[in-house]
């Protein structure tokens, strides 16, 4: 019942305010305002002005085995003077499309379409009393073929560094081993690879993907054209390890017997090769060196390291040694 009053209230009040003469002159008011709206509009409409509008391109009649080496623009930019109604007519009201038969401007591998056919067409597309002013392109030319693609492997092109502390702990890998390549150029099968443009960046202290284009070559296309690039970074840690003493140079007619035969050396590790057992540290004791050297010890150090163990030092840095003549 509430409710109803409520409702009841509100009608009164609206009813009383319809026939008020405040309304009245309101709604008045807004009439006139609706109709010099709509002469102003007609007026302006009527005036020559000037728009961009983004036209589409479309080529028909192009075959399946047509491969573009170069790719043609899928939109122009198109500066039309026009009357207002005309503009809106052509421009506004629906999408301006340029529509070309591949068939009539291919010729041998190329796609040509002059600027003279360009401005003539787009004159044909937003009406004859329209006036082209300007447009993006001066005129539309692309080679293509219709050979099939070729598989050619990929070379990444790298320069990263890691920061303080951290490493490349891997290759950078790449999304795709091989890349499909379409040319109309006898030259081009002479090519047996292609490589990315180089990937720069210093100071890396995590792993990161990036987006890299694939090197471009005059004439050729490359699909696809731009791949992913992971460069893999880890931490280093210091891990400790006993390795055998490798002796060199020794003579014939003799033999050097070392003690200890292993010595502890330490270095830094990437993270994830911590539990590694594989120790790809090489140390070495020179015989030559008893030449330069008194008492009963021989010098030791570390001759060759794998790219992933960093500052391998010895805790020791000789041995002692026997001759042994046979």
């Amino acid at each position: 019942m509430a409710i109803r009053a409520k409702l009841g209230s509100i009608r009164t009040r609206w009813q009383k305010l319809r026939s008020s003469r405040g309304f009245r002159n309101v709604l008045l008011y807004l009439v006139f305002v609706a109709i010099a709206g709509s002469f102003w509009l007609i007026m302006s409409l009527n005036d020559n002005s000037q728009k961009t509008f983004a036209v589409q391109l479309r080529l028909y009649n192009v075959p399946d085995s047509i491969t573009f080496i170069e790719d043609l623009p899928t939109r122009l930019h198109v500066t039309v003077r026009d009357r207002g109604t005309s503009l809106l007519r052509n421009g506004i009201l629906r999408q301006p499309t340029l529509e070309i038969n591949f068939r009539e401007y291919a010729d041998r591998g190329v796609f040509r379409y002059s600027a003279a056919e360009l401005y003539s067409a787009l004159r044909h597309t937003f009406g004859s009393s329209a006036q082209v002013t300007s447009v993006s392109v001066d005129s539309l030319r692309c080679t293509y073929t219709s050979q099939p693609g070729r598989r050619v492997p990929l070379r990444v092109l790298c320069d990263v560094t890691a920061a303080p502390g951290h490493v490349i702990a891997s290759r950078p890998t790449c999304s795709v081993r091989q890349v499909t390549i379409y040319s109309n150029m006898e030259w081009a099968d002479t090519i047996t690879a292609v490589t990315t443009d180089r990937l720069v960046k210093r100071g890396m202290k995590d792993s990161g993907k990036f987006a890299v284009r694939v090197h471009r070559v005059p004439g050729v296309k490359i699909v696809p054209a731009k791949v992913d690039v992971t460069v893999h970074v880890e931490p280093l840690v210091k891990k400790k390890s006993t390795v055998p003493v490798n002796v060199s140079n020794v003579p014939a007619g003799e033999s050097l017997l070392i003690f200890p035969a292993n010595v502890e050396v330490t270095y830094f590790v990437p993270m994830d090769r911590f539990n590694d057992k594989d120790v790809d540290i090489t140390v070495e004791a020179d015989y030559n060196d008893l030449a330069t050297r008194r008492g009963r010890r021989l010098p030791v150090r570390v001759t060759r390291s794998g790219r992933n163990f960093v500052n391998a030092t010895l805790l020791t840095d000789s041995v002692e040694y026997t001759i042994v003549r046979q």
